[in-house]
């Protein structure tokens, strides 16, 4: 799908190899660095092959230039729109389109434009095997990795989303931390949670060598550990009128009156302890971490547990091996719930206690 758009592209790029030193893009260069379209324009006016010309070292273009700048807005919108759309898959010497490069740098917006123009660019993959959605998980840019990931379908030939593709992109999003991210993909893709990568890693593995990402592993003043106890995990929106109205109708009992006026309160307490105490939504924030974690390692197991005994050893054995080491005593718990004999390898499992 991407790759005749890729050649075209290449066509393109290597008919301008060569014919100017690379010095003589040097203006063009600056300017995109610093994003002034007024100076690049006035380049592309006398020199119009610039626009899809090598202007640097590996190879990359102005736009390669253009989209690691979150401030440069401007010049990758007016670039885009002046580029033919088959140059913007354009490669550099690692075979990353400028996609690759905004998703290395965390520009979201930059991303949305070169997408809107070739819905082709998600499913370019770079000479290492990945594609702009595993930079963005990989450098933990999690905006646009959540926006990637809606421009990316799972029917693309191969699937970004199931085998080595999809172990690497579940992996560094865990590694990364973005434990909502990883609970949706392996929702939607529940094989990952049994599938090893080539260099011997699971998500399980990886969490359990992350001690900050459960209660046990943070260490938290007294003030602290307060607040966490005290703060919900997220504010919850207060009911709106029609809600109100939906219970107030439904019954005139007083206890269900009463528990929307002790949510609602609860809701504006919280709000306004946090604008007075902006900490606390760090707090807050630490607390969710702990239990989307709990509730991916709960996720990994159930599906890790459905297969055969010599495999789901090879996954729980490491895992539970490195979460004791660390001190995270929530892996002992994980342990005994799934039944595991981590020495034996064998395991017998009780779903209900997970």
């Amino acid at each position: 799908m991407a790759s005749s758009s890729t050649q075209s592209a290449e066509t393109i790029s290597s008919s301008s190899v060569g014919e100017k030193d690379m010095n003589f893009y040097l203006p063009l260069y600056k300017a995109a660095i610093r994003g002034d379209w007024d100076a690049a324009r006035k380049f592309f006016d006398i020199n119009p092959e610039a626009v899809t010309a090598i202007i640097a070292k590996n190879h990359e273009t102005a736009l390669h230039i253009a989209v690691g700048r979150n401030e440069a807005y401007r010049f990758v919108d007016e670039l885009v729109r002046l580029m033919p759309p088959n140059a913007l898959s354009v490669t550099n010497k690692f075979n990353e389109t400028a996609l690759h490069l905004a998703a290395r740098c965390g520009n979201t917006e930059a991303a949305k434009l070169l997408v809107n123009r070739d819905p082709d660019l998600p499913y370019v993959w770079s000479d290492t095997k990945l594609l702009p959605l595993h930079l963005a998980a990989l450098f933990s840019h999690k905006e646009t990795l959540i926006y990637l990931l809606t421009v990316t379908r799972n029917d693309a030939e191969p699937s970004p989303f199931v085998g080595q593709s999809g172990i690497t992109l579940l992996n560094v999003v865990v590694t990364s931390g973005f434990y909502d991210v990883a609970l949706d993909l392996l929702r939607s893709y529940p094989k990952l949670a049994t599938t090893i990568s080539p260099g011997g890693n699971t998500p399980l593995s990886i969490i359990a060598g992350k001690p900050s990402a459960f209660p046990s592993g943070t260490s938290l003043s007294f003030f602290q550990q307060v607040i966490y106890f005290c703060a919900p995990e997220k504010l919850e929106k207060p009911f709106d009128q029609n809600e109100r109205q939906d219970i107030e109708n439904q019954s005139k009992k007083s206890s269900n009156l009463l528990l929307y006026g002790c949510q609602k309160f609860h809701s504006k307490f919280w709000e306004v302890i946090r604008r007075i105490v902006p900490y606390v939504k760090h707090i807050q924030n630490i607390k969710l971490m702990h239990h989307q974690a709990v509730e991916l390692v709960k996720c990994l197991c159930m599906e890790d547990v459905q297969v055969d005994n010599s495999i789901s050893a090879r996954i729980f054995k490491p895992a539970i091996i490195l979460g004791a080491r660390l001190g995270v005593y929530e892996w002992c718990s994980f342990a005994d719930a799934a039944r595991i004999t981590v020495v034996q390898g064998s395991r017998k499992v009780c779903p209900a206690q997970l």
